[in-house]
């Protein structure tokens, strides 16, 4: 049998050093990723939250317009 030749510890400390390298980019992507769905998930609530506002006083003011002219 022929023995495999093994690497040499250049090849392998670059071989580390690339893999961990590799998984704090993939880390860091998700958690940017992760802030970024969160941001966007607060605007969204933020923004129908003022839109529901925004409706209620609308149908407040028609409702007390109707409730006026009903009573004339």
């Amino acid at each position: 049998m022929t023995e495999k030749p093994r690497k040499s510890i250049r090849s392998q400390l670059i071989l580390m050093i690339t893999s961990l390298i590799s998984l704090a980019v993939v880390a860091a992507c998700f958690m940017l990723l992760t802030q970024l769905y969160k941001n966007q998930h607060r605007d969204l609530e933020e923004k129908l939250s003022l839109l529901s506002k925004v409706l209620i006083e609308n149908a407040n003011a028609a409702i007390e317009f109707n409730s006026a002219k009903m009573h004339k």
